[in-house]
């Protein structure tokens, strides 16, 4: 948005909102209630449309005379409302703390969701099992595909990846295309299908 399109747009919305701001009466602390806020009149163009204020829809959340027990911490405070000293601002001790990334490696998981089983992410609580079945399942048959993208020899680290439980957009995952792992996928099946006529 450019700046004199957000010039123009707070002077048109100003108006607007000014005939929402409604005013609250202090309270009276001899009686111990509070006294009903002053109601702004609708405006015209919300009346014609039998819409109310926002403001004109506030509910009383004041506590009715008499059912409030007695307050026993009256004597601990000063009448200025001075929290106790332990907690006052200023006393805290600063805490920083740097997470580590784990040095942790593990071997291929072919069968992995990823977007499931770190981050979370899921269809329908209904459909879920099912496509994750299908997964599994389908799977199977790209297992050599699989073997020749990512072989189970050497080490994989999750570094590089989101942390499990943090927010991450939702992702494709699939296998990379690579002719050679097409190739070898191909070879397989032939030798399945000559084995097992």
């Amino acid at each position: 948005m450019r700046y004199h399109d957000s010039v123009l747009l707070l002077v048109l919305a100003f108006p607007l909102c000014a005939h929402y701001v409604s005013a609250q009466e202090p309270i009276d602390e001899s009686a111990g209630t509070r006294r009903p806020a002053i109601r702004m009149p609708a405006p015209p163009e919300l009346a014609r449309e039998g819409l109310k204020p926002l403001a004109a829809e506030l509910p009383d959340v004041s506590t009715p005379q008499g059912i409030m027990p007695p307050d026993i911490s009256d004597g601990l405070f000063d009448r200025k409302g001075t929290a106790p000293l332990a907690f006052r601002a200023g006393d805290f001790v600063p805490i920083q703390y740097h997470w580590a990334a784990s040095g942790l490696c593990h071997r291929p998981l072919y069968f992995e969701d990823a977007m499931l089983e770190r981050y979370g992410q899921q269809c329908h609580p209904l459909i879920q099992p099912v496509a994750s079945g299908s997964r599994f399942f389908l799977t199977f048959p790209a297992l050599p595909y699989l073997l020749a993208v990512d072989p189970p020899r050497p080490a994989i680290s999750t570094l590089g990846s989101f942390r499990p439980g943090t927010p991450a957009p939702a992702m494709f995952q699939r296998p990379p295309l690579q002719v050679d792992a097409g190739l070898i996928e191909a070879c397989a099946w032939l030798a399945v299908i000559y084995v097992f006529p």
